[in-house]
């Protein structure tokens, strides 16, 4: 039995990131990258973590992607992911992370995977409005569980 990891270096990005993924995951990546035509489409990768946590990628901020494998020797539970919603924007040094109701999670998701829209809108924790472009979303990080079930 083996235990399935990414690792992304993603442009401007000091830091790899790395998440546990279920192995299916690795098979629908190398799919998603062998397919993937930057002039053609803002192309988003989503999956979701072992701990919790649902991370989209722009594919054309992706510039080293590895997937790599351990044997399972001592069986360990995952932390559930317990933060809010993450936003990494081109040239921006700062993570937007602020708490989104769940069904303002879905419409993020979602507004994501459409390719015929530009912009993404939602509503933040406070009530507000919250509007970006789609092709400087570096990242975005949102709980699996406040998408669970949609």
């Amino acid at each position: 039995m083996k235990r399935y990891f990414f690792s992304f270096l993603m442009r401007g990005e000091a830091e790899r990131m790395i998440f546990e993924v279920a192995e299916q995951e690795q098979i629908r990546l190398s799919a998603c990258l062998e397919t993937f035509d930057p002039s053609q489409t803002i192309g988003f990768f989503g999956f979701d973590s072992t701990d919790g946590q649902s991370v989209h990628l722009n594919l054309a901020e992706l510039q080293v992607a590895r997937q790599l494998w351990e044997p399972i020797w001592i069986s360990r539970e995952a932390e559930e992911y317990e933060g809010g919603v993450k936003l990494k924007f081109r040239d921006r040094p700062e993570i937007f992370d602020e708490f989104v109701e769940p069904e303002d999670c879905m419409t993020l998701v979602e507004g994501l995977a459409d390719e015929s829209t530009l912009f993404v809108t939602f509503v933040d924790g406070d009530g507000e409005e919250y509007v970006f472009a789609k092709p400087h979303l570096i990242w975005a990080i949102v709980p699996t569980k406040y998408l669970q079930g949609n």
